[in-house]
């Protein structure tokens, strides 16, 4: 089959190239930061890496006909480690002192190990709602966490929470509720290229200790 490719096509496509899993043989580890889709047998996957991630999520279902692929599989490698007990502690914290009003917080990392919680300036908050200023993070910083309170109400992800975590950031968001309780509820999902994913059990688990 010839092909005549449109240079632009050539350099969006290689910016997240599309590669068959092979059946028999092995396909390269993903070494280099950057995002790629899967086509195996068992559905079509996007798999991301970056400094402090490497992920794959199957994101299609497998195609109704036979393929001659081999299969992927889906995984969640939180490179830089459990996010620090500490921070999430210092944030819900914070959640009981200005709630019922809702907050927000991000933490970062650096590849040294370094964490930092980043308290997010507030523009206008209620005991439901919340326009924040996100500062500009600092060379060699990388933003993994994303977090807010709910205050004295459930901790679940809003209507507006989905839209804002559809915009193809990849990060872990989280939501605190009932912050006032002793042990306030939190969920957590994983956010990569707009997919929000809830069942990330290797997250789920390094995170289940810190709620």
């Amino acid at each position: 089959m010839n092909m005549n490719p449109h240079p632009l096509d050539v350099i969006l496509q290689s910016s997240r190239p599309t590669l068959p899993v092979p059946l028999h043989g092995s396909l390269g580890e993903m070494t280099e930061d950057g995002d790629r889709l899967l086509l195996a047998s068992n559905g079509i996957f996007m798999e991301v890496r970056r400094p402090w991630v490497h992920a794959s999520v199957r994101i299609a279902a497998p195609l109704p006909v036979a393929v001659p692929w081999g299969k992927a599989r889906a995984f969640t490698k939180l490179i830089c480690g459990q996010p620090p007990q500490h921070l999430l502690m210092q944030f819900i914290c914070f959640a009981r002192q200005v709630s019922p009003l809702e907050c927000a917080a991000i933490l970062t990392w650096r590849e040294d190990g370094t964490w930092k919680l980043r308290i997010l300036e507030s523009e206008f908050a209620t005991d439901s709602y919340l326009k924040f200023v996100r500062p500009a993070l600092d060379e060699g910083e990388h933003f993994v966490v994303d977090v807010h309170s709910h205050g004295k109400y459930d901790a679940f992800f809003s209507d507006t929470d989905d839209i804002q975590d559809s915009n193809g950031e990849l990060k872990i968001a989280g939501v605190y509720g009932f912050v006032s309780r002793s042990v306030p509820l939190v969920s957590w999902r994983f956010c990569n290229n707009g997919l929000l994913s809830p069942a990330f059990s290797s997250i789920e688990v390094m995170l289940e200790a810190i709620n």
